[in-house]
């Protein structure tokens, strides 16, 4: 089965409830469009209008989504919903799906072809028993798609519907392969592909969509009579100016970098270095390359870094050129057959196989450094890049394009355990730094990420020149700044240049000021500055300085040091306290067959049968040879060994169902003691009227409430035990074993829109989806709380993230971590009225206030709509004296 991550599922669950609002409104697409932004959790009030692109009446939707956020795969999945709640279940379905390039039309159709391939299995997963047809746009001129296949696929690239594309004008022509396809149309006179295409109203996927903006190419896809076009992009159009031929994009969900990185599809941050010249550049690149590789050898994957350089075009005799840069690498070491080339006349990548090897990623390829000089071939992906070295100054954005994509992609989707394996790397011959940095910001932007994102992306290296001190980012290593601080004594004002974008940070350990680009308390700060700066009208200055870089975005509120919050430790066997999780909790159920089976029988409510349910069987009628439907109830008694039930079934045919299924609630059973559950509860039904044949029928529906059972028999003892080990074991908290929030992953994969708003959360202008009305309330609450030094959005089932307490049925994950100013911590659960005091609060309470009652530096409290004003100010009373 094609596993989709949390963002690529909910993009196609934001385009499901579109469907679902767009078929419900009666094709009303702007209607549609805005009762599904009103009900996504991603966008906030005022929505965005639905914009009418040109005269098009079908939607015209898009869905953004980053470089590497696997934007094709969520392009086959698409193709269920749009089928599914647009079209008739008996109509064929025309699919125009177009790539940027040929050579992205040509890996598109690969795929699609390819019975083994993602995109392949992804859509026959959805249309199992379709009949799917993949062909190239332009073979269909002479080959007709057929009007009995299920699904057809036309793949084609922008160009194909560009009227003055020469090799497409055939396209438009009369073409008497599809008479008989376009009889008794209004097309039956002028039979072509492109009426053919028209008359079947396609589903339209433009993948790369930015590149088809043009007006010419809008009308003439709008001219093809689309039912449904979807665009797929890392870069919609913002504008909207229909007088000048620009129509902005309807994003209907927008994936960012945070949930790519989140999702450990990109390797983020990238650690950029600069460098005096081009030689340094590729010693440089070779050892970092040589260090990534040995810390490789220990990862559970086969990993083999590469370098991607970017030569000079050979304009003069002083150009770093691919032949010097090859030169230089077999002059410090590196192996011949390890070097490729990649240029418009060398294509040495597409001969991958002359070096003993099918593709670049085999474990034999001994490939490691490619050379190009303006970009590598369109298409070409390969994970294992992961350090980029351009030999000269980036003075423009075009130094770098396509090539900064190519090494921010992941190897095998998932985090390494050395974390360097988790960093894409830039070292460029340059003496400019902030010129560097401001160029890569801008090539993430053009890659799809936001101007933020980009700004919290890239890290200066350790070696790095010395004016990369000026900038900061996301994953800040405090001591590369140590030489640029000076002491509070010294503070002068002029030192500070808005205009250069520097800002201020205040250590409050060190007593110094430091002069970087990166995240700050100006709260905390202005404290330390009003007992640090006697003088009131100096104090105003900075003050007033401070408030300037914050309102112009400057500078980044965030917090200093960590974030730390002390767990609940269970002592274990050997007397040593470790995190108090669910196998303490197993390891102490001691609880015999005798107790469990005692709860083996199902009420009226847990199972029975309705009079009104129907089981119908399909088969041919013996003497009409008709197929014929019968319900199955009326039948039964009649049914011999041979036929579709047995008479003579016995307990044991209904027990292997159940058995089946090897769940963790058989699991989590006495042994061996399933079997005789079952075998109870059947006897218990048929003890009460049921017959063996009825049980079986409904089989299913039987398992489903044995299961239910047994989960919940096994929930009461688990219950009951997790309530004894309060009881009876040593429980501490203490600061000794602590989460701590890493301040380089908020590993959310939906951000609120509103983040902005919060001032004082952990992770500047990063904040978990708040859902319902009432908690954002609480949260806009809590920010503005001045006894708040900083607070976190606490992440859901992100155990490695997040900090979590153990009930006897799952993690508990408390909505808001409060830090006070005076250190402590004050955690609070947020619920509904509706939910306040059901079981699962009640056992959330309980395990809070246990938490809480050991450690007076830590508080605990839950709150609803009408009580967490007072709650909360109250707890931070108390905890603050």
């Amino acid at each position: 089965m094609v596993e989709l991550k949390i963002y690529q599922q909910e993009a196609l669950n934001t385009l499901i409830s579109f469907c679902k609002n767009y078929k419900k409104s009666s094709g009303k697409v702007e209607e549609a469009f805005n009762n599904t932004l009103k009900n996504s959790e991603q966008f906030s009030e005022p929505y965005e209008p639905y914009l009418k692109v040109k005269e098009s009446t079908a939607p015209y939707l898009c869905i953004r989504i980053p470089t590497g956020g696997g934007k094709t795969l969520i392009a086959a999945k698409s193709l269920k919903p749009v089928i599914e709640e647009l079209y008739e279940s008996d109509k064929t379905f025309l699919v125009i799906w177009l790539a940027p390039k040929d050579i992205i039309v040509n890996q598109t159709i690969k795929a699609l072809k390819n019975p083994k391939h993602s995109y392949r299995k992804a859509i026959e997963e959805d249309f199992p028993s379709a009949s799917i047809n993949v062909m190239r746009l332009k073979d269909a001129l002479k080959n007709t798609f057929n009007k009995k296949t299920d699904i057809t696929i036309l793949v084609g690239s922008m160009q194909s519907f560009n009227v003055g594309n020469d090799d497409i004008r055939k396209f438009y022509e009369l073409n008497s392969n599809y008479a008989n396809f376009l009889e008794n149309s209004k097309y039956q006179d002028e039979p072509s592909l492109a009426n053919a295409i028209k008359q079947s109203s396609p589903y339209i996927i433009i993948d790369e969509a930015h590149k088809v903006r043009a007006n010419l190419s809008l009308s003439n896809i709008i001219n093809l009579n689309p039912s449904f076009v979807l665009e797929l992009t890392a870069t919609p159009e913002r504008n909207h100016k229909p007088n000048a031929g620009k129509y902005a994009s309807n994003i209907i969900y927008s994936v960012s970098a945070s949930q790519l990185k989140a999702e450990n599809m990109i390797k983020l941050p990238i650690i950029l270095e600069t460098v005096d010249n081009w030689e340094k550049t590729v010693k440089y690149s070779k050892d970092r390359r040589e260090n990534l590789d040995a810390l490789a050898i220990s990862e559970k994957k086969y990993i083999r870094p590469i370098v991607l350089f970017r030569a000079e075009p050979d304009r003069n005799e002083d150009s770093i050129t691919y032949e010097r840069i090859k030169n230089y690498l077999l002059k410090i070491g590196v192996k011949e057959n390890e070097i490729v080339i990649a240029t418009g006349t060398i294509k040495e990548l597409d001969n991958i196989s002359s070096r003993g090897c099918k593709s670049i990623e085999d474990k034999e390829c001994p490939v490691k450094y490619i050379i190009t000089v303006d970009a590598l071939k369109e298409g070409w992906d390969c994970p294992f890049a992961y350090v980029l070295g351009v030999v000269s100054d980036l003075s423009s954005a075009t130094s770098v394009e396509q090539l900064l994509g190519r090494i921010l992609r992941n190897p095998y989707v998932e985090q390494k355990e050395n974390e360097e394996l988790n960093y894409s790397y830039a070292i460029v011959s340059s003496k400019k730094f902030q010129e560097t940095a401001q160029t890569l910001k801008d090539q993430l932007i053009d890659n799809g990420f936001e101007e933020i994102e980009a700004n919290l992306s890239i890290i200066k290296d350790p070696h790095t020149n010395p004016e990369a001190n000026s900038i900061g980012g996301l994953f800040d290593i405090d001591s590369l700044h140590e030489n640029n601080s000076i002491d509070v004594s010294n503070f002068d004002i002029g030192q500070v240049s808005i205009k250069n974008q520097e800002a201020i940070d205040y250590n409050n350990i060190t007593k110094k000021f430091t002069l970087f680009k990166r995240p700050i308390n100006p709260n905390s700060l202005k404290k330390e500055l009003r007992s640090a700066i006697q003088d009131e009208n100096e104090y105003k200055q900075v003050e007033k300085l401070i408030d300037e870089a914050i309102s112009n975005k400057i500078i980044r509120i965030s917090q200093n040091g960590d974030f730390s919050i002390p767990l609940l430790t269970i002592k274990n066997d050997q007397g040593i306290f470790e995190v108090f999780e669910e196998s303490h909790i197993q390891e102490h159920i001691n609880w015999t067959e005798e107790e469990f089976l005692a709860q083996a029988f199902l009420t009226e409510d847990e199972f029975h049968i309705e009079e009104n349910s129907t089981v119908e069987s399909i088969d041919i009628d013996s003497k009409t040879k008709k197929v014929v439907i019968n319900p199955l109830r009326e039948r039964l008694v009649h049914f011999s060994k041979n036929q579709l039930f047995k008479t003579n079934i016995e307990p044991r045919d209904i027990i292997k169902v159940i058995l089946s299924n090897n769940s963790k609630e058989l699991n989590s059973s006495p042994s061996k003691s399933v079997q005789k559950f079952a075998s109870h509860v059947i006897r218990n039904l048929i003890d009460k009227g049921y017959s063996i044949d009825d049980l079986y029928i409904y089989r299913i529906k039987l398992k489903k409430a044995i299961m239910k059972k047994i989960k919940d028999t096994n929930q009461l003892n688990k219950t009951k035990y997790f309530n004894s080990l309060f009881d009876n074991f040593d429980f501490e908290v203490s600061p000794n074993i602590q989460f701590t929030f890493s301040k380089q992953t908020y590993p959310t994969s939906n951000i609120d829109a509103r983040s902005s708003e919060f001032k004082k959360h952990y992770y500047p202008n990063r904040i978990q989806m708040l859902g319902k009305k009432e908690e954002y309330e609480c949260a806009k609450y809590i920010d503005k709380l001045e006894n708040i030094e900083t607070w976190i959005r606490n992440i859901d089932r992100r155990p490695d993230y997040s900090f979590w307490l153990q009930t006897s049925t799952d993690k508990f994950y408390p909505d808001f971590i409060l830090k006070l100013i005076n250190g402590k911590i004050l955690v609070i659960e947020y619920k509904g009225e509706d939910r306040s005091t059901n079981d699962d609060s009640k056992e959330k309470n309980k395990v809070g206030s246990v938490w809480e009652d050991l450690n007076p530096n830590v508080g605990f409290i839950m709150v609803s709509a009408n009580d967490y004003m007072h709650k909360i100010k109250n707890k931070i009373d108390r905890l603050l004296y």
